[in-house]
Formats: C-alpha cells, sequence, structure tokens
C-alpha cells in the first residue's frame, strides 16, 4: 500500500469499517478521490483568487498598497492587544513626541524598561497603590520641562493621572487623601532623587 492508501485505511478502521480487504479497497479508493477532488478544488480556488488580485492591481494600481496596509494595520493591532512590550513601547511614542513638540528631554524608551519599572512598583499606581490598567506617568510634568525619560516616569492609575496633569508632583501629592510618605520616599529612591534634587527635572 502507498502511504495515503495506508493513511486512508487507518481512518477507515478508526471509523468502525470492517478490515475485510474486499469492503475496504472501495472505500479506500472513494477516499482518495474525495480527497483528491477537495484538493484539486482548493487549487482552483487559490489560482482563481490569485487572478482576481491580478486584475485588481491591474484596474487600480493601488489596491495592492491598500489590502498591504490593511494587513499590516491587523497584524499591528493584534500585536498591539497580545504584546505587552510592543504595547508599552507604542504608549510612550506619543509621550515622546509631546516632550519633542516641548524641545525637552525625548529618550526612545522600549517597552521592556517600561514594563521593569511598572514591576518596580509591583505593577500598581506609584501614588494611591490601586491596580488595574496603568498609564505612562511623568512626575514632573511635560509641560513644567520634564523629560520623557525613564529616571521621570512611573507607573499611575487613570484616577491619579488625571488629577495630578502638569501639577508639581509633591504639592499635588501631599494633598491628596491617600498620600503616603512611605510611596513618595520610593518614587523618589526609584527615581534616583536625593532630598535635594526633589522637584527638580529628571533627565536620565
Amino acid at each position: 500500500l502507498s502511504i495515503p492508501e495506508a493513511n486512508a485505511v487507518r481512518e477507515l478502521v478508526a471509523l468502525g469499517h470492517p478490515t475485510d480487504r474486499t469492503v475496504l479497497e472501495p472505500l479506500v479508493a472513494a477516499s482518495l478521490e474525495a480527497k483528491r477532488a477537495l484538493e484539486c478544488a482548493a487549487k482552483a480556488a487559490r489560482l482563481e483568487d490569485a487572478e482576481r488580485r491580478r486584475q485588481m492591481r491591474l484596474l487600480d494600481p493601488d489596491a495592492k498598497r491598500r489590502a498591504d496596509n490593511a494587513r499590516s494595520r491587523r497584524s499591528n493591532h493584534f500585536r498591539y492587544l497580545t504584546d505587552e512590550n510592543y504595547r508599552l513601547y507604542h504608549r510612550q511614542k506619543s509621550k515622546r513626541r509631546k516632550a519633542q513638540m516641548r524641545n525637552s528631554v525625548a529618550i526612545q524608551i522600549s517597552g521592556s524598561m517600561i514594563k521593569a519599572r511598572f514591576a518596580e512598583f509591583d505593577n500598581r499606581c506609584a501614588y494611591c497603590g490601586a491596580g488595574g490598567d496603568l498609564h505612562i506617568e511623568h512626575v514632573v510634568p511635560i509641560s513644567r520641562g520634564g523629560g520623557h525619560a525613564i529616571g521621570n516616569i512611573v507607573p499611575a492609575c487613570e484616577s491619579c493621572n488625571y488629577s495630578k496633569r502638569n501639577h508639581d508632583p509633591e504639592s499635588w501629592y501631599r494633598r491628596r487623601p491617600f498620600y503616603s510618605e512611605v510611596r513618595w520616599r520610593k518614587i523618589c529612591r526609584v527615581l534616583g532623587w536625593g532630598k535635594s534634587s526633589v522637584g527638580q527635572l529628571a533627565l536620565l
């Protein structure tokens, strides 16, 4: 028996057909013929699809570019949803552009660096300790001259990030009901701020 025939026999026997050769032979032949027909149909469909795309390119030269762009968008969207490092990298890109527009320090930061910084705060808001979806928070606001650099970034929940806006970090934080001296000291320690540098720009 050929390999396709042997495979067909195993499949038929597994389905409960008798092992008698006279019974199996026509069933094997029919099974192989059905598979060949399916393969031919699939090949014809691929050729038809290729021809359709060729005709579309002839009629509309930009069709391939649009199709490629659509595939790229779908691929990027899927990666954004499933790859945390990729997602964090793209989130920081918009922050970096904002810093560049204000002529502030704007260092490109990898997603893994952002992820490591978040892990230093146990993947919780550096200010209130809440979990959930975390924002990339610039402790010294970009609008106040703060740089887009890992030395100026901590994780923050949506509520803290939107509440803080462009306020001075220490004075804003001390007015919050959830203020914690322990958390504030940790922020300063992680960012490498000494007593004399708290509130100054973190550039590294």
